[in-house]
């Protein structure tokens, strides 16, 4: 229904409902007036009775006094009725007295004795028909003596209260047929701007931005234009601005080499680029479909349900298509996820023939060492003293070059078996038991003091050997560069994992250098490593070894004061 129709036949039923209540108010209002009127009325030509009837009331005749109230109820157009104190009619200006009933008991007469006046409006026995009574008491030396009541006739009354009504009848049509009318116009004037508007906002709905409404005046309507107007013109203005971002988000998705894919928090595909179509051999556009329908592969499933389930960002190596891919996910606001994969398939080949070339080389390498080592252990026994010193120092580096190699190897397996792990349950407090036996030549040897505090029911998840491995390199680093104070080997559970600190109380590593100490043949001091046969390849190998585990490992230090590694094992 339209908003005009309602607001006319909400006019029509508030005036439905007053124009009735309002004839009915009128006309009772009309007939109390008009009967308080014929009362005071009918009590004045009973007061100007009461002195025309005196002598004759005194006297007590009665036919004198029905002949004087006849002549005077013709004259006023009215019937006049003389009551003894008795309740007997001693005249009556329309029937005969000596026939009527007593009126002791007419409530009009009780009234006059009572309180001095009487009226009432009944039915007249005697006439026949409703009358209005006004009756006053006629005192005679202080006592009330007669009563003197005039009464008329309601049917003129009644005729004359009909014909009011009949007009009035017709004033309320009239004003009811000029208020509809003008009820019409006053909700034509209130719809059709409404009307206006809602076209208005029908056009920006449809995008129509510049849609404008003009509306003179200054009421609520006209104010609500100009509010919607300048709605209309910002958010052309903000569309405009989407706009262009979306074009700036485009062109920068278009032109980045990585692929990039978009999910929503039903794990639909809400956006993909064409580097990603491209690096993952997708013939057809993905968008709309689920990631699982698009991209068949388990580790980028797991990727993505890992994501979701943990709500943290995660990085992980996946193979698609024949080829290796970095992807970094993260979880967006509204419970999608977001992708970013960078294809490392050249980078992964260079890291394998690199791997290749320096195990074949260790593994060449490893051979003549090992004769070199064995001639000079030979010669030692066989050349004088004074020679020997050169041997020493063949053997010295013959020895550190063996080290280097067998680091490379080990590194080589590490980077080329990733997936190979022998993991097991790991007696920690055992493990490091039995790896302080191999260093307690060494460490008393320097004065200084190993102290294990790791629970003796404490177990972690691990390959046995590269545990071995991490501990052995960090334990013999600290040896290498602690003269004096402790070593200390702490293990603790927590979050469902382990956590290892291994601290020295050694020279410290300088700040400017601890972001690089994992790196290949990274040394702080070059010379003091030579000195002590360190091959720049220990700590590395730990962090090899801790990524393997998915764990992680951090580096505190200070100079002078010493340093701590703390590894997490999940």
């Amino acid at each position: 229904m339209r908003l005009t129709i309602k607001h006319f036949l909400c006019y029509c039923l508030i005036v439905a409902i007053t124009s009735p209540l309002l004839a009915l108010l009128v006309n009772r209002q009309i007939r109390v007036h008009y009967l308080t009127v014929l009362q005071k009325n009918l009590k004045a030509e009973a007061e100007a009775i009461k002195d025309r009837l005196l002598p004759s009331l005194r006297s007590e005749d009665s036919r004198e006094i029905d002949s004087i109230v006849d002549a005077l109820g013709k004259r006023m157009e009215i019937r006049i009725t003389v009551i003894g104190i008795g309740g007997w009619v001693l005249g009556d200006s329309r029937a005969d007295p000596e026939k009527m009933e007593n009126h002791a008991d007419r409530p009009e007469i009780i009234q006059a004795l009572q309180s001095g006046a009487g009226k009432s409006i009944r039915f007249s026995a005697t006439m026949g028909e409703d009358m209005l009574y006004v009756a006053i008491p006629v005192e005679e030396d202080g006592r009330c003596s007669w009563v003197i009541r005039t009464s008329l006739s309601l049917r003129e009354v009644n005729i004359l209260l009909r014909s009011l009504n009949s007009r009035i009848l017709y004033i309320t049509i009239i004003i009811t047929i000029f208020a509809l009318v003008l009820a019409l116009f006053s909700s034509r004037s209130l719809t059709r701007p409404i009307s206006r508007m809602i076209k208005v906002t029908q056009d920006i709905a449809r995008g129509n931005f510049g849609s404008r409404l003009h509306l003179e005046g200054g009421d609520e309507l006209a104010q609500l234009s100009i509010a919607l107007n300048r709605m209309a013109q910002d958010l052309g203005r903000l569309f405009s601005e989407i706009e262009m971002e979306r074009e700036k988000v485009h062109t920068i998705l278009t032109s980045i080499r990585e692929g990039l894919v978009v999910l929503d928090s039903d794990k639909k595909i809400l956006l993909a680029n064409e580097n990603f179509n491209e690096l993952c051999g997708l013939t057809e556009n993905p968008v709309g479909k689920y990631f699982w329908e698009a991209l068949r592969n388990v580790e980028f499933n797991r990727l993505i349900e890992a994501v979701i389930d943990k709500e943290e960002p995660r990085t992980r190596e996946i193979e698609v298509a024949g080829k290796i891919f970095i992807a970094n996910s993260a979880p967006l606001p509204d419970g999608g996820v977001v992708v970013v994969i960078h294809d490392v398939t050249r980078i992964k080949q260079v890291e394998k023939i690199k791997a290749d070339f320096v195990a074949n080389v260790s593994h060449e390498l490893r051979t003549p060492l090992t004769a070199i080592k064995g001639f000079v252990e030979t010669l030692e026994r066989e050349i004088p003293s004074k020679q020997r010193r050169f041997l020493a120092i063949i053997k010295r580096h013959t020895d550190r070059l063996i080290n280097i190699v067998a680091d490379l190897l080990l590194l080589a397996r590490l980077e080329r078996h990733r997936e190979m792990l022998e993991i097991e349950e790991v007696d920690l407090a055992q493990l490091v038991s039995d790896i302080s036996v191999m260093y307690n030549e060494r460490i008393k040897r320097k004065g200084l003091e190993l102290k294990i505090s790791i629970p003796r029911d404490l177990v972690v998840k691990a390959d046995p050997f590269l545990l071995q491995q991490l501990l052995i390199n960090l334990l013999d680093n600290a040896l290498k560069y602690t003269e004096e104070g402790e070593i200390t080997i702490v293990a603790s559970p927590a979050d469902g994992g382990v956590i290892i600190k291994v601290a020295d109380t050694g020279i410290g590593i300088p700040e400017e250098h601890l972001p690089r100490i994992f790196e290949r043949f990274y040394t702080v001091d070059k010379a003091r490593s030579r000195k002590l046969g360190g091959t720049g390849l220990g700590l590395s190998i730990v962090k090899h070894i801790v990524q393997l585990h998915r764990g992680k490992i951090e580096v505190e230090s200070s100079l002078a004061e010493g340093t701590t590694f703390i590894i997490t094992l999940p």
